[in-house]
């Protein structure tokens, strides 16, 4: 049995980390068959509930009756020095090197796994944001120590080989994992879509790692609702993405924005769904709007009738980069909006062709991680 360590972002989890953990859970399972995973959580009592949430669809994409899968507090240098000294693989699975002080944690894990021989990846990691010199720096040195590098997309591969001066460092890009979640999910839901309803994601982005306005963005929000709701009689779902505190939770300015609204059949998903509910909300929609980045990555693999809501940097943020590493660019043209870029959504089309997803691709993006992970172990 491989043994591996997983440390990263889980612990303040949003969908989008539990959507990756299920794509990884695929990699490890194509790669290794026969493996176990010790999950390092920021806050343990989160990612308890994730596992218990999640457990039935995890098992599911590991093709075994009930995953191997254990929990450590990641934040407690012993107990993360103790769950990696016997591991055969260290893995920082997914989301962004940005400027948050948890980098240091996966600089130290990373450094704990050299000292022992420990083979070490980065799967499915984004660059940036990035703007504090000590960040970058410290991004730069856990690349250094890794293995494998896999970054989600091309441009963050540009971004993070673009410091690299004399020295050469071997990476990849290939696709976020969450979106073998989201195919696995697809291949096996055995049913049509109910149609039943608009799914839409929103997020605050005034946070300092973007800049923006709350104010500013709940009016444009607001905007866009009433528009949604005034063209259609079918219920408009307001679905977080994140329901932690830490990182943004979604419900608070969803609440705001349905209150102002205050249409009956704007309806904000109070209770936090698992992975599995979240994707059945997105796969039988009418039609989507998404914002996070995962909720765009779900609902484009999930429904095909979606409009992206972009907040990050125009043709350089991690949302152009997924359509660009997907050549669907030109497809989603007319239902593709830079929130920097255009202030005002004038309107937003909800009667669109339906894009089908590439399953033949996103498989042989799956193979590319498991072909790559076997070359270091």
């Amino acid at each position: 049995m491989v043994k591996i360590a997983v440390i990263g972002w889980y612990g303040t989890e949003t969908i989008g980390d539990r959507a990756i953990l299920a794509g990884l859970v695929r990699v490890f399972a194509l790669t290794f068959g026969d493996f176990s995973i010790r999950l390092g959580s920021l806050f343990t009592v989160l990612t308890e509930r994730t596992l218990l949430e999640d457990i039935d669809f995890l098992s599911k994409c590991s093709g075994t009756d009930c995953l191997s899968i254990s929990i450590f507090d990641s934040l407690k240098p012993k107990c993360l020095r103790d769950n990696i000294k016997d591991a055969d693989l260290l893995v920082v699975g997914g989301g962004p090197l940005m400027d948050i002080t948890v980098m240091y944690m996966l600089e130290y894990a990373f450094q704990i796994a050299a000292r022992k021989g420990i083979k070490t990846a980065l799967l499915g990691c984004g660059w940036g944001p990035l703007k504090a010199e000590e960040y970058i720096k410290c991004a730069l040195r856990i690349v250094r120590l890794s293995h494998l590098t896999i970054f989600r997309d091309r441009l963050s591969e540009q971004s993070c080989l673009s410091y690299w001066k004399s020295e050469e460092k071997k990476t990849n890009a290939l696709i976020d994992p969450a979106f073998f979640a989201a195919s696995y999910f697809v291949k096996n839901i055995n049913r049509e879509r109910t149609q039943g309803h608009i799914a839409i994601n929103l997020r605050d982005t005034a946070l300092d790692q973007y800049g923006g306005d709350s104010s500013l963005l709940e009016a444009r929000f607001g905007k866009i609702l009433n528009d949604i709701s005034d063209k259609t009689s079918l219920p408009v779902y307001l679905i977080p993405m994140h329901t932690f505190v830490i990182g943004g939770d979604d419900r608070v300015i969803l609440t705001k924005i349905a209150n102002k609204v205050n249409k009956d059949n704007v309806i904000v998903l109070q209770n936090p769904l698992n992975l599995k509910e979240t994707m059945e909300k997105y796969y039988d929609a009418y039609f989507c709007v998404g914002m996070r980045f995962h909720s765009v990555v779900l609902q484009t693999v999930l429904n095909g009738k979606n409009y992206i809501l972009d907040y990050t940097e125009p043709q350089k943020g991690k949302i152009y980069g997924m359509l660009d590493e997907l050549n669907i660019v030109d497809v989603y043209a007319s239902r593709y909006t830079s929130l920097l870029d255009n202030p005002d959504i004038d309107n937003l089309i909800i009667e669109c062709q339906r894009y089908e997803a590439d399953f033949s691709l996103l498989d042989d993006y799956l193979n590319s991680y498991s072909r790559l992970l076997k070359t270091i172990l």
